[in-house]
């Protein structure tokens, strides 16, 4: 027997119930040992030669080259072991497999070439949605019967997904990445700034940049990411005092949001307002609004204002207590209002819920310039953090 086949530096489909190696091919011994034993790269190289061909695909008549699954596996009489895969269909799934392969190879030009390939096996089903089939057209696989290939298959819009954001789910490995992109050109930018021009119809002003991000944690628990200013920290200049520390519940004892930086003076207790709002995408670029106040139920729930590190709990109705509804409760490590994605997806609303997202996404920033005061700079010490409950 033998899981390997050192022949044919390649591993073998299984072993015979009497304990001889069932020397069939099959694609997935070949793309599934790069990425679930890390070491094995050396069989990707053999797999072209082995599976590939170039097919019409049935659902959209696009012509696409791939990998095919395997021939018709033997049985020891009429179909021998040990038979070359028949080239008679691509294998979409298994093309995906191939392109992670790749990656886990080093090979990323090799992962592009057919990562594009899989583009054209694209198509559209009913008004807005898209699918893949499992195959180009129904060729034999390593099982009784054809292969699908006129049908949506989840087994290959999974794959198709890992393959274009490059997740290997047979070794997965925590995802943390962290760009500042220019709104105009989508283009890397070193900093977030604002180009402010206000008027008394619009207080607000969106940040000309906005943050990408990608979070995978491997973990069964529970986790999220939060953001939120620390404007308060001790190291920070400027740093934010509060002018009343003798009544913490009122609005100026707020630290959040972007703070007065004059050159000389190390604490300031003039801020302005802040907002965020995450997307699953850059399109359409979010319309710049009040963020959603429960004072008077104002403002766009899908912006949420910055909390602080140090954000006390707020009397917004002023009549002297905190917990009344529309007050506004001091930051929480974890809580929801601000977690811009955990587990279940991104923010939806104003601590109101997630919904199901893919790498990455989407940050974007406003800023309330109506106490703003003319010719100066304002600066926040923002964080996105990962935590886990």
């Amino acid at each position: 027997g033998g899981a390997f086949n050192t022949a044919q530096g390649r591993f073998n489909t299984g072993e015979l119930s009497g304990g001889a190696a069932n020397t069939d091919f099959a694609l997935d011994t070949y793309s599934w040992a790069p990425l679930a034993l890390s070491s094995y790269t050396a069989v990707v190289n053999l797999a072209e030669a082995a599976f590939v061909n170039t097919k019409v695909i049935d659902v959209n008549g696009n012509q696409m080259t791939g990998f095919d699954f395997s021939g018709p596996p033997g049985n020891g009489g009429s179909i021998p072991y040990g038979q070359p895969a028949d080239k008679d269909a691509v294998w979409i799934e298994g093309t995906g497999h191939m392109v992670l392969a790749y990656l886990a190879a080093g090979n990323q030009a090799k992962a592009d070439q057919y990562l594009n390939e899989l583009d054209k096996a694209v198509y559209t089903v009913g008004v807005s949605s898209q699918a893949l089939a499992y195959a180009s057209n129904a060729g034999t696989a390593y099982f009784s019967g054809l292969m699908d290939s006129t049908h949506g298959a989840l087994s290959s819009m999974c794959w198709y997904l890992f393959a274009k954001t490059g997740f290997n789910p047979l070794q997965p490995v925590p995802m943390w990445g962290i760009v500042v992109k220019n709104i105009s050109n989508n283009s890397p930018a070193s900093f977030l700034d604002w180009s402010v021009n206000m008027d008394l119809t619009h207080r607000w002003a969106r940040s000309n940049q906005y943050i990408e991000f990608q979070a995978q944690p491997i973990d069964t628990r529970p986790w999220g990411v939060q953001i939120y200013t620390d404007n308060a920290n001790a190291a920070l200049n400027p740093r934010f005092v509060d002018p009343t520390p003798g009544i913490t519940s009122n609005f100026d004892s707020n630290p959040a949001g972007m703070l007065e930086a004059l050159a000389g003076v190390p604490t300031t207790f003039h801020r302005l307002d802040m907002g965020w709002k995450i997307q699953d995408s850059t399109s359409p670029v979010p319309v710049t609004v009040q963020p959603f106040s429960t004072l008077d139920n104002t403002g766009d729930p899908t912006w949420s204002f910055f909390k602080d590190k140090n954000s006390p709990a707020i009397d917004v109705n002023g009549n002297g207590t905190t917990n009344d509804p529309v007050d506004r409760p001091a930051f929480t490590p974890g809580e929801e209002y601000v977690t811009v994605k955990s587990n279940l997806g991104i923010q939806s609303a104003s601590g109101g819920g997630f919904f199901p997202s893919l790498n990455p996404d989407y940050i974007y920033l406003e800023a309330d310039f109506t106490p703003a005061a003319a010719q100066v700079q304002y600066k926040a010490n923002i964080l996105l953090e990962y935590f886990i409950q």
